[in-house]
């Protein structure tokens, strides 16, 4: 008998059935039950996902790819269940950052550390099926830098301006001191000091002391700000984006800004947003900054050269349930805020303010430090950020279902770095840019007219 014949025969029938076997849904884990989709988004969002190869992946998607944190599992065909093989955070689909790998079998742990598109890299340590343990720092799924429990500690200086700030390390039980010496891994630092805000970062230590310095930033006062988004109309067509504008901007600036936020949606009438506005005249303070977002429809009197927000309880030719920019303006300068800035996604949006030039000067976007923002939130600032002129504007146009203005306004507030600071001229650069390329309006800037204006400016600073 010709063996090798013999031998190549088996290999090619085996290897036929396996892609048979494949191809059927049947996975060569043994695996034949539901596959695809079955639980949330598998798109965008938390969702859970069979694959026909017998894997399982719970976690967050981005791109219908797995991409944040999520837990990998394989069919094991003996007891018939998924078995956990990472728990971790993913990129693009592949193993990418810090995770924990294991035996699909035993359960046992067979690496901890850092992952880099699918492949050990970075500190780790890893444990074979034999018990031999590996500590050290790996590339591309091979280890380069082995350590010895003793030479794994390095050294964290932080030098902070003030110099007396309190830091700690928010992760471990030691308390903070100069010299510190740690583990290669991730870090929570978080440096305090009474006047300034709090700055909390993510540091990495890996084969390397650090020496780092934070310079605080002095507190700016509380955040608030009162979101309104209005679709449904009674009298008016209703609008498309509105109210997930409004939504979307409540988050971001709750989330990475640190504002407390009021959001109103649905039918917001005339008397609920004046009560509103009545409710934070009494509240804010003398260091607050408040931010007023409105989208909705908008409305001129060219006869009466007055511009008005339209409520959801606004009627066609009848201005009493019309929300006034005399009234608007009224609260502002009532208002004990330091700063309040009005962004305004209407039509005729831009009749509450003058022209730019006199109080937001556009030579402020030449080179800035902490000293500048100091200045400018020094005095006080009554400003508006309008989508467009005197004019119509668009209600959709942007990108996941919002305005054209909208979806410039939230990427230009997502681009800002953690506890970068930044002011509303140079935020209104960035977004009239965007909007300019992708619409026929051009949106407007300045301070408004009887207001309090004192030639200062809202300053927004991310807080994570």
């Amino acid at each position: 008998m010709d063996y090798k014949y013999f031998f190549k025969t088996i290999r090619f029938n085996f290897s036929i059935m396996a892609l048979i076997t494949f191809t059927s849904g049947l996975s060569i884990a043994g695996y034949s039950g539901e596959t695809g989709c079955i639980k949330g988004s598998c798109i965008n969002g938390i969702g859970t996902k069979i694959f026909y190869d017998g894997r399982k992946y719970e976690g967050e998607w981005n791109n219908e790819k797995p991409n944040g944190y999520g837990k990998e599992y394989r069919f094991y065909y003996r007891t018939k269940s998924f078995r956990l093989t990472y728990d971790g955070r993913w990129f693009d689909g592949k193993r990418h950052g810090q995770g924990t790998s294991y035996d699909d079998h035993s359960n046992k742990v067979r690496y901890r550390g850092e992952w880099k598109n699918g492949e050990k890299d970075g500190f780790g340590i890893n444990t074979d099926y034999n018990g031999k343990t590996q500590k050290g720092l790996w590339k591309d799924g091979f280890l380069v830098k082995e350590m010895q429990l003793e030479d794994k500690l390095y050294k964290l200086y932080v030098k902070t301006k003030p110099k007396n700030s309190t830091i700690k390390i928010m992760n471990i039980k030691p308390k903070f001191k100069q010299g510190i010496a740690l583990k290669p891994g991730e870090y929570i630092i978080r440096v305090e000091h009474d006047g300034y805000e709090t700055i909390t970062k993510n540091i990495k230590i890996n084969d390397k002391g650090e020496n780092l310095y934070y310079e605080l930033i002095p507190y700016l006062g509380n955040y608030y700000a009162l979101i309104i988004g209005i679709n449904d109309y009674q009298y008016f067509k209703p609008l498309k984006t509105a109210e997930n504008d409004a939504r979307a901007t409540s988050k971001l600036l709750k989330k990475y800004f640190g504002f407390k936020v009021k959001l109103l949606t649905g039918r917001v009438s005339r008397a609920r947003i004046i009560k509103e506005l009545n409710d934070y005249r009494k509240k804010l303070q003398s260091k607050d900054n408040f931010l007023i977002y409105y989208a909705g429809h908008g409305q001129l009197d060219n006869k009466a050269e007055e511009g008005y927000w339209l409520p959801a309880d606004a009627e066609r030719g009848n201005i009493a349930n019309w929300l006034s920019n005399s009234t608007i303006i009224s609260e502002m300068k009532a208002s004990s805020a330091k700063h309040i800035l009005i962004v305004s996604d209407s039509c005729f949006a831009a009749k509450i303010i003058r022209s730019i030039g006199d109080d937001v000067s556009m030579d402020f976007l030449s080179a800035k430090n902490i000293q500048y923002y100091l200045k400018l939130a020094s005095k006080k600032a009554r400003v508006v950020l309008a989508s467009g002129g005197i004019e119509p504007v668009l209600d959709e146009g942007g990108k996941n279902n919002h305005s054209v203005f909208a979806d410039a306004f939230l990427s230009t507030l997502k681009s800002i770095e953690p506890y970068e600071l930044i002011d509303g001229i140079s935020i209104f650069s960035k977004v009239r840019q965007k909007v300019t390329f992708n619409a026929e309006q051009v949106p407007e800037y300045s301070s408004v007219k009887g207001s309090g204006h004192d030639g200062g400016d809202f300053v927004f600073i991310r807080r994570r």
